[in-house]
């Protein structure tokens, strides 16, 4: 796998797990190809190339909210 998608997935994962997985797990995947160091450089990067931009609401999310907000059953929640 590549850096820049071990680091990606890093940033998904601490921003949506509640237990992420740790920096170690991501090292042990990799086959000890990368080192703590160049995942974290690379998620630094990415973070500033994107700006810190990363709260993109996905449909999923909006389909969450919006079901609270009109009380929409469970049925039709997960028929959506």
């Amino acid at each position: 796998m590549q850096l820049v998608g071990i680091a990606s997935l890093l940033m998904i994962t601490k921003y949506e797990e509640i237990y992420p997985p740790t920096l170690k797990d991501f090292i042990y995947i990799t086959g000890d190809n990368y080192t703590s160091e160049q995942i974290l450089e690379m998620e630094r990067k990415i973070l500033f190339a994107l700006d810190f931009d990363i709260s993109q609401c996905t449909s999923y999310r909006f389909l969450e909210r919006f079901s609270k907000l009109s009380k929409t059953d469970d049925v039709t929640f997960f028929l959506s």
